[in-house]
């Protein structure tokens, strides 16, 4: 994500509130837990569940005294836009724009309404940031935990450098000419701020083992731009490791 750098940044909130141990997850990671060892929720329905254990794991945080998201804000990431396709869809893309607006008014409200908005002196439009977790949980925490279940003796941190269903690319904008390291000619070089690149995280990731890449753009990318969430994901996963490591023994 593209996080502001000046100082009215959600960044430095958002580090705050995603502290591993600051906020209690037991009971999410317990819900988890349970649905991965229901053998009949290895359906479409027990992912749905997942997905909602592990949005309110993560996004509750900016939720002050409500334990769970209301079901009605937990449907609303399903429909966000998942590649260009679907952005040139036009009942899609419009779709897509409501369920975005409801999901940043929700969580808007709630940070306000817990005063955090002007205790962090947050700029107008960090409602899309603290939203995050929402959209890229709907995308990628059912398959997670479905791979965490399959061997919970594994490394997480290793498992998500290896997993299926990681992000593939990141686009970055050119900052200056470059031949990317010799890849372009020194006549036809990238152009500084023309030029866009896709940066293949998802096989970095796999290859080189680094979670730099599986959070981010590796370890020389921005560290502004890297997921915020990472902490408080791994937090998380980690603790579902263990629901399911003590109820094998």
């Amino acid at each position: 994500m593209p996080f502001r750098k000046d100082k009215k940044s959600t960044r430095s909130y958002m580090d705050k509130k995603f502290v591993p141990g600051s906020f209690d997850i037991s009971s999410y990671a317990k819900e988890a837990a349970d649905i991965l060892q229901d053998q009949g929720q290895k359906n479409d329905a027990g992912n749905r569940a997942l997905v909602d254990a592990f949005i309110n794991a993560i996004g509750c945080r900016f939720t002050p005294g409500s334990p769970k998201f209301p079901k009605n804000i937990l449907d609303e990431p399903s429909k966000q836009l998942t590649g260009v396709g679907d952005s040139l869809i036009p009942t899609r893309r419009s779709r897509s724009r409501g369920a975005v607006e409801r999901s940043c008014t929700f969580l808007k409200n709630a940070v306000d309404e817990s005063g955090d908005t002007e205790k962090y002196n947050l700029p107008k439009d960090f409602p899309i940031d603290v939203a995050h977790p929402l959209f890229a949980g709907t995308l990628h925490a059912a398959d997670c935990l479905r791979e965490l279940a399959k061997d919970p003796e594994q490394d997480v941190e290793l498992m998500m450098c290896r997993r299926g269903g990681k992000t593939a690319a990141v686009p970055r904008m050119v900052i200056k000419d470059s031949t990317l390291g010799g890849l372009l000619p020194s006549d036809k070089p990238a152009k500084a701020r023309k030029t866009v690149i896709l940066l293949g995280i998802g096989n970095a990731a796999g290859e080189t083992e680094d979670l730099t890449y599986a959070f981010g753009a590796g370890p020389k990318g921005d560290s502004k731009r890297r997921c915020a969430a990472k902490p408080a994901i791994l937090e998380f996963l980690k603790a579902v490791q263990k629901e399911l490591k003590g109820r094998s023994k």
